[in-house]
C-alpha cells in the first residue's frame, strides 16, 4: 500500500496498542513509535522514509553535481593521454554513456541515505555513546541497498525489531528518560502493520524469507489504482473511528 496509508495505520495502531496497555508516552515516543510503520521501506530509495532520513530534492542536486564532475574529469583524463581529439573524445563519450548508466539517480541515492546512517554512527561513536546505538545506525546503513519488499518484509526481521527497540527501551529507562515505557511493544506492532496490509496487495510479501523468496498474497489490491485507494481511505477511516472511540473510553476509565 502507499506509504501515507502505513503511516496513518501505524499511528492510529500506535495510539491504540498506547491506549489499551495503559503506557504513559510521550509526544516524542508516539512519533518515533508510527514512523517504525515506514521503516519497511528503507529499501526503496523513493519511499516517505527514506525521503525523511535524506531530501530527495538535494540527493536529485547532489547527482546532477558528481556526475557533472566526473564528466569532466573523465573528458579531461581522456585528453591528456589521448594527443587524437576524435579519438579521446569518442573514448570520453563511451565512458561517460556507461557511468551513468551504472550510476543511476537511486543508486546514488542509496548511497547518499548509507552514508548518513553512518556518518551518525560515527558521530555517536565520536562522543562515546554506548555501542547500541552507533552499532545499530551501522546496521541500519545496510537495509537501502537491500532488494525491496523481501528482508524488511519478512516475518524474520519482526522480531530483529522487537529486540532493537528493546534495547533501546531499556537504555531509556536506565537513563530516566520518561515516556518511552512500552515503546519495544509499540514500535514492533506499528511496524508489523506495514507487513500485514502488504499482504493484501497483488504483490504480496516474501513472508518466510530469506528460506522462501516466494511471496504470499492474500489480496489483489494494485497499489495506485483507484479501487486500492477508496479501500485504503476507508480503512483509515474505520481505523480512526475506532482509536476515537478507544480513546473516549480509556478517559472515562482514567477519569
Amino acid at each position: 500500500m502507499k506509504g501515507r496509508t502505513h503511516l496513518i495505520v501505524g499511528t492510529l495502531t500506535t495510539v491504540q496498542t498506547a491506549t489499551f496497555m495503559h503506557f504513559k508516552v510521550d509526544v516524542l515516543a508516539m512519533i518515533f513509535a508510527s514512523l517504525l510503520s515506514i521503516l519497511p521501506d528503507i529499501d526503496e530509495p523513493d519511499s516517505i522514509f527514506s525521503s525523511f532520513i535524506f531530501r530527495k530534492e538535494f540527493s536529485k542536486k547532489i547527482y546532477r553535481l558528481v556526475i557533472y564532475i566526473l564528466n569532466i574529469a573523465i573528458m579531461y583524463i581522456s585528453l591528456k593521454y589521448n594527443k587524437n581529439f576524435i579519438i579521446a573524445g569518442l573514448i570520453a563519450f563511451i565512458s561517460i554513456a556507461f557511468l551513468e548508466r551504472k550510476l543511476t539517480e537511486k543508486k546514488m541515492r542509496k548511497i547518499l541515505i548509507s552514508f548518513e546512517l553512518i556518518s551518525i554512527g560515527l558521530l555517536l561513536y565520536t562522543f562515546h555513546f554506548p555501542k547500541f546505538y552507533y552499532l545499530s545506525f551501522f546496521a541500519f546503513s545496510i537495509l537501502p541497498h537491500l532488494k525491496h519488499r523481501q528482508f524488511t518484509h519478512s516475518l524474520i526481521f519482526i522480531p530483529l525489531i522487537y529486540i532493537w527497540l528493546r534495547g533501546f527501551e531499556n537504555l531509556m529507562i536506565k537513563n530516566n528518560v520518561v515516556g518511552f515505557h512500552g515503546i519495544a511493544l509499540m514500535g514492533t506492532i506499528s511496524f508489523s502493520t506495514h507487513i500485514i496490509l502488504d499482504l493484501f496487495t497483488k504483490m504480496g510479501v516474501p513472508l518466510f524469507f530469506p528460506f522462501s523468496r516466494r511471496n504470499i498474497s492474500l489480496g489483489f489490491l494494485r497499489v495506485g489504482s483507484r479501487f486500492s485507494n477508496i479501500v485504503e481511505s476507508l480503512l483509515v477511516l474505520l481505523l480512526f473511528i475506532f482509536t476515537v472511540i478507544s480513546l473516549y473510553t480509556y478517559f472515562q476509565m482514567v477519569s
